[in-house]
């Protein structure tokens, strides 16, 4: 049997997400890794399983506590981006601070240190780019991520697929592009790999 990357990816989450729920049988604290595949793989079964989006999401959101996972774990989950399958297509379900808070949170704002750097970073830089205009012919929003292999998003998007194929957006790393319902942009791609 032959597996895609993001057949593999799936079972990779799934594993670690069965991990997880034995250890939570056991009482045992969760580590980062297996918070986030639990949270990720209940997000993926309950869309998959035909509910809606709203239900999803607050599926996701009521899914662990800071009880059930090691100190610092709840801070570092700020937000989790899922690309699940619901029955209408791909859709980005994002979690804002997804495990629950059982104590107080303290009030000091988080601390940003910026790199330096003389250079400015050029993302996908020498890479061939393609132009394509995609229509959200969906009543929904739409979101799709930067690295999603862009033929594959929701079927409700209308543009070439066949032209790309091989392709995702030319865009940052974790970031992402949305189109409101019946909104038409020209996004640019360049090659997966």
């Amino acid at each position: 049997m032959k597996l895609t990357p993001k057949e593999q990816d799936r079972l990779t989450i799934f594993t670690l997400a069965e991990l997880a729920r034995r250890r939570i049988a056991r009482g045992i604290k969760l580590n980062y890794p297996e918070a986030v595949a639990l949270i990720t793989d209940e997000v993926m079964e309950e869309a998959r399983a035909g509910r809606t989006f709203d239900e999803v999401v607050a599926h996701g959101m009521q899914l662990l506590s800071e009880d059930e996972v090691m100190e610092g774990v709840a801070e570092l989950a700020k937000a989790l981006y899922v690309e699940a399958l619901f029955d209408d297509g791909t859709k980005l379900v994002v979690l804002q601070n997804p495990i629950r808070r059982t104590s107080a949170v303290s009030t000091e704002p988080a601390r940003i240190i910026p790199a330096s750097s003389p250079d400015s970073i050029t993302i996908n830089a020498g890479k061939s780019t393609i132009t394509l205009t995609v229509t959200n012919t969906s009543d929904h929003l739409v979101q799709i991520t930067s690295h999603m292999p862009f033929w594959e998003i929701n079927a409700r998007m209308e543009f070439d697929r066949e032209l790309a194929k091989g392709h995702h957006l030319d865009i940052p790393a974790g970031g992402a592009l949305r189109w409101e319902p019946g909104e038409t942009k020209e996004v640019r791609l360049c090659p997966l790999k």
